[in-house]
């Protein structure tokens, strides 16, 4: 018979291993977490959707925040998480812990609280995810289910795209250009900085909040430094660094025809630096996904691609959509 544990009172709990007696229990982490003075972009929308969804839900639902760190995903789950404080209920974090079935049962036990997996797939592999799906699903709780991920291609395909087990799902790529606008207005610099500023946006095949404040924050100190000077000083790799772009599967976006690429082609992730036009370009080899047999070099192709073209990018991999081909490219460090 399942154990059901009563709920702590609404505060900010960490889940421990206990070594020695070999259980789980709850530690008392935080009364609530830390807020920005301000929320920018969709943050108070999508925490306000949500949580009206769940607060109207009879049963249990899912948020899946993606995007590599420093993006804003953390700063969501956590503004969500108090919001269910303000509304008395208790937030368990789980992460950095011994993971297995006996941890997933005894989450399972809790009723009515907020569970946050932080850097879920780190703590929690594919065949644990998969374990999880009927706590997820389980129609006689209430729980608000809270995951952070660095790349979707860590998700299991049971939790991804399936919106019954986790109903939300927001991906947080390249910081939106209305949201720099806004903060630029907030905190007041120089034209020639804005100018700078916006041609390492425009040229970046990623930029997040954290990259934003930490060169805003840089001039603001330092206003005499040229910007140029700035930027090598800050520990920042927006152009990607020594890393290589693997193309992995293509799709002729006209005739949805699906091709595999030859296992050798790669294109360095610092090309987008050094081109004056900020564009990809590169020669590969494909055959028809369809025909296993078919041999590489039976379709030869070249395309290019900029940073507009870039539909989804994290830790792991990048999708492209070039007007011609949907292109997915994993990242391979040197």
């Amino acid at each position: 018979m399942l154990v059901v544990h009563s709920i702590p009172p609404p505060m900010v709990y960490n889940v421990k291993y206990d070594k020695i007696n070999e259980t789980y229990f709850l530690e008392p982490e935080c009364e609530r977490f830390e807020e920005p003075e301000k929320f920018y972009g969709k943050l108070t929308f999508y925490k306000e959707h949500f949580w009206n969804t769940f607060s109207t839900s009879r049963t249990s639902m899912g948020v899946m925040l993606v995007g590599a760190s420093g993006s804003g995903k953390s700063i969501l789950a956590e503004a969500l998480c108090n919001l269910a404080l303000y509304n008395r209920y208790t937030v368990i974090k789980v992460t950095n812990i011994k993971t297995d079935i006996a941890l997933i049962n005894f989450l399972d036990t809790f009723n009515k609280c907020v569970m946050l997996f932080d850097e879920f797939a780190k703590n929690f592999n594919y065949s644990l995810q998969d374990k999880m799906l009927s706590m997820f699903t389980n129609s006689n709780s209430k729980k608000l289910f809270i995951i952070t991920e660095n790349s979707k291609s860590s998700i299991s395909d049971y939790i991804n795209n399936r919106p019954g087990r986790v109903r939300y799902s927001i991906y947080f790529g390249k910081l939106a250009k209305d949201v720099v606008n806004e903060y630029l207005v907030d905190h007041p610099v120089s034209d020639e900085f804005r100018k700078a500023l916006f041609e390492t946006y425009d040229t970046s095949s990623k930029f997040s909040f954290d990259h934003l404040q930490a060169i805003v924050s840089e001039h603001l100190l330092y206003p005499q430094i040229p910007y140029k000077d700035l930027i090598e000083l800050l520990n920042l790799s927006l152009f990607g660094g020594d890393i290589k772009l693997v193309p992995v599967d293509v799709i002729h976006l006209e005739t949805k025809k699906k091709y595999r690429v030859e296992p050798t082609s790669s294109i360095n992730y610092t090309d987008w630096v050094e081109s004056d036009e900020s564009r990809y370009y590169w020669l590969y080899f494909i055959k028809d996904k369809e025909d296993a047999d078919a041999p590489y070099g039976s379709i030869e192709t070249s395309t290019s691609f900029t940073s507009k073209d870039v539909i989804y990018a994290d830790d792991k991999m990048i999708k492209v959509n070039n007007g011609l081909y949907d292109i997915t490219l994993n990242l391979v460090k040197d």
